[in-house]
């Protein structure tokens, strides 16, 4: 929808769009290969202007008659002693997933590239899966599956948009920016990690 709106607002803008996690997001801002980037607000600090951009929940997708499909909510230690299948490593919901572990050893059977290849195999009663609010419940429309929210205050996600420094962004970049931030106040610098 964001993409959209900002192609009807600057039609004679071309936009870039590269899907990676948000590691790779703050990588490639710090190497100059992109004038913005939006990145989960968790991962730290970084030498680039910032602004909040969206938040968003984490829910737990079961398989139906899975054990936990009864509950109203779920806790990590639910989820501990349970097959997972997580996106690969460096995305920004396993880093969450194991940082909040507390150095408890999760049963990440399987890694994948997508919410959708998590989603299918949820639906497939291979484990659980950990993805947004809004992600699991278009999966529950058309999957056997159940959504479950999480009892967890690091659920609630925060994500940012961070851009180059303004002479290296052009004036198509600074209109996007706008449009997908147009927050009032001024742009908060953050302090370079290091």
């Amino acid at each position: 929808a964001d993409l959209q709106r900002c192609r009807e607002a600057c039609p004679g803008v071309r936009i870039e769009l590269q899907e990676m996690n948000s590691r790779g997001v703050l990588q490639a801002m710090a190497r100059g290969e992109a004038e913005l980037g939006i990145f989960e607000s968790t991962l730290g600090p970084v030498g680039l202007a910032t602004r909040p951009y969206r938040s968003d929940e984490l829910v737990l997708l079961v398989p139906a008659g899975h054990a936990l499909a009864r509950r109203r909510r779920v806790r990590l230690a639910d989820i501990a002693e349970q097959d997972l299948i997580a996106l690969n490593a460096g995305s920004a919901s396993a880093l969450t997933l194991e940082r909040h572990a507390g150095g408890r050893p999760l049963r990440m059977r399987m890694r994948v590239d997508s919410y959708d290849s998590m989603a299918a195999m949820v639906a497939q009663r291979l484990g659980i899966g950990l993805m947004p609010a809004a992600v699991a419940l278009a999966h529950r429309r058309s999957a056997p599956v159940r959504v479950l929210p999480l009892d967890e205050p690091w659920a609630r996600r925060h994500f940012l948009l961070c851009e180059q420094p303004a002479e290296a962004m052009g004036q198509s970049a600074h209109a996007i920016s706008r449009l997908l931030a147009p927050l009032p106040g001024p742009v908060s610098q953050t302090a370079n990690p290091g």
